[in-house]
């Protein structure tokens, strides 16, 4: 029996063309049995977009994959078909691609009506990180990353390209670098619009500009790895630390200024102490307020702040840089919605928590909560020096005092906090409210309840602003 060199040449060489395909359906069968795993445990549609980068063969030629129209079509396809009401799991993996392409897919899954989780196991880069922000959540690894959404043009970060056109007189910048550098503006306006588009849904207008013009505005490199961490500080209003302003007053007490379109008032502020008893006076508190103002306001300049009675100094205004209210024209300030001071606060929660400060209970307050309308004519309140009084003896006892020159006492807050026993914690005083006890820790001030401001009378001041013979 004659051996065939020949005929082993091509089964071999069939067996090594094949072998990746029959290999390639193998892990496919994998795959789908996990899918099928994953969709009866969430009880939701698992769809998957993986542009691996390998290769293959005997050759070795390259395969490379990245997000394109025509795999945007059976991505789209795909959420289309999953019924309104069934959540989808969007497994990402992918270097990223056309824009077009990844914004048809992140408008689909913005219009998906049920819930949308994106999880990026490795890496959703670029146009992965576009559609990424189409989800209601972003679901990341330990080591998993996601990246900038700048432009790119011709192989060149339409950023630098712009920026490259500006740093030199417009007669020594060739034709073509001004042709680039056109494109790039309208392709970093398109991206940044396109990413406030996706944004808008869960975010505040100002927020989504923000985080759009960080993530499309050129500040990394393309290939700039986002973790976790650093994806999850991002959503924080990055504005009101970069560009808002930061006022000190002496002690540990710090104020943050920016621009909202209301007259100038405090929105939000919290307290922190280091210890057990946060009414010990002694302990110092640790503040940070958030100020929010429509106009520029000549007021708090580098510079004394109050005086004691006896005319020295006590407090002094001091801004960071030397850039204050003052000197800072209202377009500088950074425009934000109310909830960027909030969350803020939430920021410098942490930064508390991890240095060891305990929040002070009530503390996170914002406009409603300067006054409280909860006091009722039995409500008990324990005195520092005249021991349990209800507050209709408070009242009267008040006035009485009112007429001997001493207005004001002491007491305890366990009329809303059972923990608050300590008596010299709250100040009772006499104002246009009537009887008021003041919490020195969360500067709030309780007062009657038959006291608070009739709707009546709020409806009649609407009204009144609404008359058209004024």
């Amino acid at each position: 029996m004659a051996f065939d060199f020949s005929a082993l040449f091509w089964i071999f060489l069939a067996i090594m063309v094949l072998q990746p395909l029959f290999t390639g359906r193998w892990y496919a069968l994998r795959r789908a049995q996990a899918i099928r795993a994953i969709e009866r445990l969430h009880g939701s549609r698992v769809i998957t977009m993986i542009h691996r980068q390998e290769k293959r063969s005997i050759f070795g030629f390259a395969v490379s994959r990245h997000i394109d129209l025509e795999g945007a079509q059976t991505i789209i396809a795909a959420i289309k078909d999953t019924p309104d009401d069934m959540p989808i799991d969007l497994v990402l993996h992918t270097p990223g691609g056309l824009v077009l392409a990844a914004m048809q897919i992140a408008r689909a899954v913005e219009a998906h009506k049920a819930k949308v989780t994106v999880y990026v196991p490795v890496y959703a880069m670029s146009g992965g990180t576009l559609i990424a922000l189409a989800a209601n959540e972003i679901v990341l690894g330990e080591f998993s990353m996601l990246g900038p959404i700048d432009p790119q043009i011709a192989g060149f970060p339409a950023a630098s390209i712009v920026k490259a056109r500006d740093s030199k007189p417009i007669e020594n910048v060739f034709d073509l670098t001004l042709v680039l550098a056109d494109m790039g503006e309208k392709a970093l306006a398109q991206v940044k619009r396109g990413a406030v588009e996706l944004l808008t849904p869960r975010m505040d207008q100002a927020a989504a500009e923000a985080l759009a013009d960080k993530l499309a505005g050129g500040h990394w490199t393309h290939d700039y790895a986002l973790t976790a961490t650093e994806a999850r500080e991002l959503k924080r209003f990055p504005a009101l630390f970069e560009r808002g302003l930061v006022r000190h007053a002496g002690g540990p007490k710090e104020a943050w200024i920016a621009r909202v379109d209301e007259p100038f008032q405090q929105f939000r502020s919290r307290r922190w102490y280091r210890g057990n008893d946060p009414d010990d006076l002694p302990v110092p508190k640790h503040q940070v307020e958030c100020f929010g103002s429509l106009g520029t306001r000549q007021f708090a300049i580098d510079g004394p702040h109050a005086r004691n009675q006896a005319g020295e100094i006590i407090d002094t205004y001091q801004f960071t840089g030397g850039i204050s209210p003052a000197t800072t024209p209202r377009a500088a300030l950074p425009m934000l919605p109310k909830t960027a001071y909030a969350l803020a606060c939430d920021l410098f929660d942490e930064i508390a928590a991890a240095t060891g400060l305990t929040a002070v209970k009530g503390s996170s307050k914002g406009e409603a909560g300067l006054r409280r309308f909860e006091l009722d004519a039995d409500t008990e309140i324990e005195t520092r020096d005249h021991g349990a009084m209800t507050v209709a003896e408070l009242e009267r006892f008040m006035r009485k005092q009112r007429g001997n020159g001493a207005a004001t006492m002491r007491c305890s807050g366990s009329f809303h906090d059972p923990t608050r026993t300590r008596t010299d914690s709250h100040l009772i005083n006499w104002g246009r409210h009537g009887l008021g006890i003041w919490d020195t820790m969360t500067e709030t001030t309780w007062h009657r309840r038959e006291r608070a401001p009739s709707a009546r009378f709020k409806f009649l001041s609407q009204m009144q602003a609404r008359n058209p013979f004024r």
